[in-house]
């Protein structure tokens, strides 16, 4: 197989040095690029879309476009409160019966297994839409020491686990709030307004429970009487900066956006040269005049008008030549795109509202940009070395969507030595086509021959569509393939009206259990089952042929039948001599008697 480097790039938490993010233990520049995946911080709690899809696999899908960080978007009522009805369970079985910190839980893992990174945005401080209605992180009711103790009670969750690096602590401040008690003629009406002020008590907060998190502050809408973008004016660092405990964690946090989103008085006309004088006002002389590092936590457009259209190629050219020009090309700075969901009313999506296809504009918009992964554990690192065998299930036009759930399991080649366990959904639409899955093949210096495993397929409500094998080759960096000589062959056709005979095709291999006793013949349709179990021997008509009659249920006939034969046998190594030579095909699967 493919030998991964001795040494494995793992990378660590994130700190900041000068003007750039770096690797805390290494000082690496990096820079994110990434989305906004919102909801969480909703009636619902979770983020938004698993009423349509496997969380899992949105999550490789953004790790496929080359996004290396999510934003997460919260209240704290995702400690408390359920996630309501916001999952399809049966397109995320593992997430039946957790609460909606517990989902989040789900997604914080298997970011760890992709190498993708998480930040918290504290987007409210109760459930709702868009931003805080009074922009204030505090009230009567809920006090900015309450605002810390949540935000504790997250941090330390989270601490020792590096996928999830930053805080934000607050989204959008507003109102009444004002940047410092120090602004010359529109300061806050009394110091617990003082969003400087407050964020650095609040950052210290989340960084005396975890002290790896980068602190990110987002910026303010008016200062010295100056208006720009609610999160966007941070002119008031230039006279009263953040403080923490620890300022190698401090970055500074940016709203910007084009006039399709608000037609704003600093937009209105603009061409490029006045948009880039808006951005130094407010926010890149942070990173031109090297006071701290700076990242958008907040941009998108539909690109329904020319103006937006000029924007954002006025910013991601400014953002392409700061990172060219930063050490290696690596740092320069990141944003994170709003948003990743399409139900986002004045910027749409990265994907299209069935939740699944990309708008190829907004991609075309950040391709400068995009990065890679940066696994924060060795499996998720070697990985980045290791082969992919594509999987991918093809399916006529139909009047429905279709969903598919997948899983892999153990034959001799054993997940997590040989290959990366893998459940999910795969998911047809009515025009058609295939959808596509990756699976890993782990590299490794042992020599172990051929190793095989399983990879099944069911319907969303569990009727058997697909068992194939996967056999891996051990022949020193082949890709591995599936095995070109199968010899167990499943046949079936309908003998009489309501009648279906499978048959099962032997090329010298013995079959498992006691000869061909025991065997069971199912017979299934699109969506029904149509005859119970029957059981009995196969009959041997040949040499290597048996065969079995399957009356359907009330000699009902549906076309498009599907066989399940299953094997005498209650667990998967009892049919590993026969399946390392099966090769069932979508119409005849073969699983085990359960």
């Amino acid at each position: 197989m493919t030998l991964a480097p001795e040494t494995l790039r793992q990378w660590g938490y994130f700190s900041t040095s000068g003007r750039e993010i770096v690797e805390s233990d290494s000082g690496e520049i990096v820079r994110l690029l990434g989305v906004n995946w919102h909801g969480a911080e909703g009636f619902t709690h979770v983020p938004n879309g698993m009423w349509a899809r496997n969380y899992r696999d949105m999550m490789d899908q953004m790790v496929d476009l080359g996004f290396n960080v999510i934003r997460l978007p919260v209240s704290p009522a995702i400690l408390t409160e359920g996630p309501g009805d916001a999952i399809r369970y049966d397109l995320n079985p593992d997430l039946v019966g957790l609460s909606a910190i517990e989902v989040i839980d789900r997604i914080v893992d298997y970011a760890s297994e992709i190498g993708i990174r998480i930040f918290f945005d504290m987007h409210r401080r109760d459930a709702g839409i868009g931003k805080q209605q009074d922009g204030l992180w505090f009230s009567d009711t809920y006090t900015e020491a309450d605002l810390i103790a949540d935000w504790q009670t997250i941090a330390a969750r989270y601490a020792g686990n590096p996928t999830v690096v930053g805080a934000e602590p607050f989204n959008e401040p507003s109102g009444i709030a004002r940047w410092s008690m120090l602004d010359p003629r529109t300061p806050p009406p009394s110091p617990e307004y003082a969003w400087v002020d407050a964020a650095g008590r609040i950052g210290d907060g989340i960084l005396a429970v975890n002290p790896d998190l980068l602190i990110l502050v987002n910026g303010i809408h008016i200062v010295d009487t100056k208006f720009y973008w609610v999160g966007g004016n941070l002119r008031g660092v230039r006279f009263d900066p953040v403080e923490l405990a620890a300022n190698d964690k401090l970055v500074y946090s940016v709203h910007d956006y084009p006039f399709g989103v608000r037609k704003v008085p600093w937009l209105d006309g603009a061409d490029s040269a006045q948009m880039l004088a808006n951005f130094d006002t407010n926010w890149s002389f942070l990173y031109e005049e090297s006071l701290a590092p700076v990242l958008i936590t907040e941009t998108g457009s539909r690109f329904m008008i020319p103006e937006d259209l000029l924007y954002m190629e006025t910013l991601t050219n400014y953002l392409e030549g700061v990172a060219a020009a930063s050490p290696g090309g690596a740092g320069g700075i990141g944003l994170t795109w709003w948003s990743w969901n399409p139900n986002s009313f004045d910027t749409g999506g990265i994907l299209k509202d069935n939740w699944f296809d990309v708008h190829p504009e907004k991609l075309e918009a950040l391709s400068g940009l995009l990065g890679s992964a940066m696994p924060t554990t060795e499996a998720a690192a070697r990985a980045l070395f290791d082969a992919d065998i594509d999987v991918v299930l093809t399916a006529t036009a139909e009047p429905w969507h279709r969903t598919y759930l997948y899983e892999t399991i153990d034959l001799t080649a054993v997940a997590g030595q040989d290959y990366v366990a893998k459940t999910g959904v795969l998911h047809i639409r009515p025009d058609g086509g295939s959808a596509r899955t990756v699976l890993t093949v782990l590299s490794d210096d042992i020599e172990e021959g051929r190793e095989a495993f399983l990879f099944r397929t069911r319907t969303a409500d569990g009727a058997p569509v697909g068992l194939d094998k996967i056999t891996l080759f051990d022949d020193d960096g082949a890709a591995p393939v599936t095995d070109p000589d199968p010899r167990i062959f499943i046949g079936g056709e309908e003998t009489s009206p309501g009648h279906w005979l499978t048959r099962l095709e032997v090329k010298d291999a013995p079959l498992p259990g006691e000869g061909a006793k025991g065997w069971t013949t199912m017979l299934y349709s699109d969506l029904f089952t149509l005859s119970s179990p029957t059981k009995g021997a196969l009959t041997q008509v040949a040499p290597d042929l048996y065969q079995l009659t399957a009356p359907a249920l009330n000699n009902r006939w549906v076309s498009a039948l599907k066989t399940e034969l299953k094997a005498p046998v209650a667990d998967m190594a009892g049919l590993e001599t026969a399946l390392l030579f099966a090769e069932p095909t979508a119409e005849n699967p073969i699983v085990p008697e359960t």
